[in-house]
Formats: structure tokens, sequence, C-alpha cells
């Protein structure tokens, strides 16, 4: 298209001969270069600075929160090993317990992925599931290890299951270490996606191409795998759906359920 525009221009510029020609000729290929180029600035900042980066920073943040908790988890656990019936719970009930700043939730962000990967869904439902797995690891300490431990300090359970009790949650928070790794590597795929866009140079007329470049297919194919792999619901709902299906405006945005994820 611009080959045939210039083209055209010259062929202008011959006819009409002269400075003036080849004074209007640069400053109409000037003009045209200017737009271009911001066109391409537009498309790098709402892509690349406000989509594709924001998203792998909110993920980022999500597993941030995950592997602090996570740790938490594994000291209340060698405090209440080490102190059984006996474990202070005032200092117990003390431990931070991280929480997923919901401000950071662009579901505009996931939306514009969306788009740019011509609907591809998967990304936006593993970062719903994402969120809802992280609250679950928060509650796992405030609602279930705190008050068990509480219920054996005070003697409603008998301390001779201690063993038992620190066994069964070592083995959950192993499985859900396990469970974390599809989310590391969402960032992996995101990453493999920006790294595919700072090469590119595309126009908003042929921005669609993009989610047809080979490498932004394979990262595509690898997120659905992670998402069968933790919600075959999920995925089974996207093979469904194809390429037909629209990222969900940020007003009906809802979460896949966290009980379709597979049980470790």
């Amino acid at each position: 298209m611009t080959h045939w525009i210039i083209n055209g221009l010259a062929e202008v510029c011959e006819k009409i001969g002269g400075p003036i020609a080849f004074a209007l000729l640069a400053y109409l290929l000037g003009r045209m270069a200017y737009f271009q180029q911001k066109e391409f600035e537009l498309i790098r900042k709402r892509y690349l600075e406000n989509t594709l980066d924001l998203f792998a920073g909110h993920i980022e943040h999500c597993l941030s929160v995950h592997r602090m908790n996570w740790q938490q988890s594994l000291e209340v656990l060698r405090v209440f090993r080490d102190g059984g019936e006996h474990t202070p719970m005032p200092q117990l009930n003390k431990t931070p317990i991280h929480r997923v700043e919901h401000s950071n939730l662009h579901i505009a962000t996931a939306y514009r992925l969306g788009r740019l990967l011509n609907r591809e869904m998967s990304f936006f439902k593993l970062q719903q599931l994402l969120v809802a797995f992280v609250e679950e690891g928060a509650a796992l300490i405030a609602n279930d290890m705190l008050v068990t431990i509480g219920m054996v300090v005070d003697g409603k359970i008998s301390p001779r299951k201690i063993p038992e009790i620190v066994e069964g949650y070592e083995k959950r928070l192993k499985a859900r270490d396990e469970e974390a790794k599809a989310y590391y590597r969402l960032i992996a795929e995101v990453e493999a996606i920006v790294m595919e866009f700072e090469e590119s140079r595309f126009t908003l007329k042929n921005l669609h191409k993009f989610a047809k470049r080979k490498e932004v297919r394979r990262a595509i194919e690898r997120t659905r795998a992670a998402l069968e792999e933790i919600a075959p619901d999920a995925a089974k709902e996207d093979a469904e759906q194809g390429e037909k299906a629209e990222p969900p405006p940020p007003s009906c945005a809802t979460p896949p359920s966290p009980t379709s994820r597979a049980k470790s």
C-alpha cells in the first residue's frame, strides 16, 4: 500500500516538475512517515505497556503473594510441631497473611490481551483462577490451620492427633506448590509474547495477524494446556467456543469457579 502511494506521488510530482514538486514530495513523505510512527507508538503503548506489561505485573504480584503465604504456612506448621498443645496462640494469631491487591486486577487489560490474541480466553481464565488460588492460600492459614491449632491448644482435639494434622497440612502445602507451577508457566508464556511483540511493527489494520505468528501460537497452545491441567472444564469450554469467544466486558467478568480446578 505504501509503495503504491509513493509511486503515485512520484508520478504527480514528475508531471508538475521543478523544485516545488520535490518540496511537495518531501513534505508528503515526511507527513506519511510521521503518522506511521505515531500509529506505531500508539499500538506499542496500548498493547505492550498498557496490556502485556500490566498483565504480567499482576501475575507476578499474585505469585508473590502466594509464595509469601506459603512460607508463612510452613512457619505456622513448624511452630505447631515444636509447641504441640502448648503452642503460643497469641503469637501465632499475629501471623502476617498477605492478600491480592484487587486494585491491580486490570480487567480491561485482560480484555485487550484477548483482543490482541484474536479473542483468546485462556490467559484471562488462568488469571482469574490464579486470584482464586491465592485467596484460598490466605484462607488456608486464617480459617483452617490457625483454627485447628487453636482447637488442639484448647483441648478440643487430642494432642495425639498432632502428627497426623501436621502431615495432612504438609501434603496440602506440597500439592499447592505443585499447582502453582502452572501459573509460573503463565509468566513465561506472556514474556514469550512480549518478545515477539517487541520485534514486530504492526498497524491497526493488520494487528490481527500478530496472533497468527508461530511463536505466539505456540505460547497460546502451551497456555491452553496449562488451563486444561488446572481446570479441565474451563479448557473444554474454550475448545467448544474456539475463536468465536469474546472476552467479557469489565462489568460481567466472572472468574471461573475454583471448584472446577483439578483435584490434587
